[in-house]
């Protein structure tokens, strides 16, 4: 019994440095990454990418030119959203009376954006992954956060 604990923990312990590697390997690749400084740059990175694809079908890389338009569209118009929230929060930074009220409010509207811009791009990555085949990994659980949550929540 005890040997047979023993391993079980052998086990737990390699399984540990393992997933340890795999992300300082994940970390090592984004480092190496370039950066990319707004969402049109993200936009041409992707459409080249789409282009220069041999792996892919006609039809395939039409859905997924659909999709990375689609996904542009959406991310701009939440990313407005977001940039009017931040002006307003910063209009009521510089005003003489502060509205406690209004701040908590367009705090959580900022994160409730957020989340939504978020929630948005694993969406349009799954339908792609659906696109190009490789569907099956399920990330919804990490999804379910309450929009209701303000900053002091967090």
């Amino acid at each position: 019994m005890r040997s047979f604990i023993m391993i079980q923990i052998a086990l737990i312990i390699l399984a540990s440095c393992a997933s340890k590697k795999e992300k300082v390997d994940i970390s090592e690749e984004m480092s190496k990454t370039p950066s990319i400084r707004n969402e049109s740059e993200l936009y041409y990175i992707q459409k080249d990418m789409l282009l220069t694809n041999k792996n892919l079908t006609k039809d395939q890389k039409d859905k997924l030119s659909d999709l990375i338009q689609k996904s542009k569209l959406q991310n701009q118009e939440i990313q407005y959203e977001i940039a009017k929230t931040k002006a307003m929060l910063f209009k009521e930074l510089m005003s003489d009376k502060e509205n406690r009220y209004k701040i908590k409010v367009l705090e959580g509207q900022l994160l409730k954006l957020s989340r939504k811009k978020t929630r948005y791009s694993i969406s349009t990555y799954k339908e792609a992954r659906n696109i190009v085949g490789k569907s099956g990994v399920s990330i919804d659980k990490d999804l379910q956060i309450n929009d209701t949550q303000t900053l002091r929540d967090l």
